[in-house]
């Protein structure tokens, strides 16, 4: 008979537990259970007939069987980094077409690619505009590598002396509840009505989320949350069956039908800027791309001029 093969998701939960040295720790890290991560290890255990770790005092140590697992995994991440930068060279060779890389963040590809990327990729089809997506907290960290020559982002990369933005939209952070929930009646929230009810939170960091709530002596561990995950679609079925109720960025829910969003009124407007660091040189397409996008901005009512920092 045969036997399993390690999965992907196996080596990122081993990986997870080999670095953090506890699998409870690393379930929180990953948003999912610890007896998900348990199960995962065992299976690897399971395949490979022997033990990756064992326990300790403060969570687990690596066996040594754990370790040569590790370097497996560390040599075949780095033959397939290699063999992608490779495949990526041999690929730019056949298209000539100016690049421009800009960073996004999870919570937002969806809107600011609808709103800008697809217009530009369909109005300039000469020019090679790649779409990379980030963790919130991680495109400004992108763009200080230089990684990508635009960043749209709610917070401005630091490190910079020339630095220009362009207001790209604003947005509220809502609770939102299904249309039939009594909540539904008001036009906002507030910080009482967070208290006892099923809560349900992006897996994914939204920048200074926990920081505006602490202001308001709001923490997370005390809240009811039921419920993380990145998965737009579940958060919508379970807001909507009214099992959950959802802090989430009011863009997100704009075309959820049976969801009404409730701004906070506690937490301030955030801002999505474009940045760009006028100190480098830029390509004609990255100049085209500003300009287009300016102009899109400035056709509604939510842009603004551009601002040096």
């Amino acid at each position: 008979m045969e036997r399993d093969v390690m999965t992907q998701t196996q080596m990122e939960y081993f990986e997870k537990v080999y670095e953090l040295k506890n699998i409870a720790k690393a379930a929180e890290a990953l948003f999912v259970s610890r007896p998900v991560v348990s199960r995962a290890i065992l299976g690897i255990e399971h395949e490979f007939g022997c033990r990756l770790f064992t326990r300790s005092k403060t969570g687990v140590e690596v066996t040594e069987s754990g370790e040569l697992i590790h370097d497996m995994l560390k040599n075949m991440t780095n033959l397939y980094q290699g063999t992608r930068q490779h495949i990526v060279q041999c690929g730019a060779l056949s298209d000539q077409r100016p690049e421009i890389r800009i960073g996004i963040s999870r919570t937002n590809i969806n809107r600011l690619y609808t709103l800008l990327c697809l217009p530009f990729i369909k109005a300039h089809p000469d020019i090679n505009l790649k779409v990379l997506e980030y963790p919130t907290t991680q495109v400004c960290d992108a763009f200080r590598r230089n990684e990508i020559d635009f960043a749209f982002s709610p917070k401005q990369p630091y490190g910079f002396s020339s630095l220009e933005s362009l207001d790209v939209f604003h947005d509220k952070m809502s609770l939102c509840v299904s249309k039939t929930f009594p909540l539904a009646q008001k036009d906002s929230a507030d910080t009482q009505d967070l208290s006892d009810l099923p809560l349900a939170l992006l897996g994914v960091p939204v920048a200074g989320f926990e920081r505006v709530l602490k202001t308001r002596s709001i923490y997370i561990d005390r809240l009811n949350v039921v419920l993380k995950t990145s998965s737009a679609s579940l958060l919508q079925q379970l807001t909507e069956s009214g099992q959950v109720c959802s802090i989430l960025p009011e863009h997100m829910v704009e075309h959820w039908d049976h969801v009404k969003a409730l701004p906070l009124s506690f937490y301030p407007p955030i801002t999505h800027n474009m940045y760009w660091n006028i100190s480098l040189s830029h390509n004609s397409a990255a100049s085209e791309f500003i300009r287009y996008a300016t102009k899109i901005m400035s056709d509604r009512p939510t842009g603004r001029d551009s601002r040096r920092h």
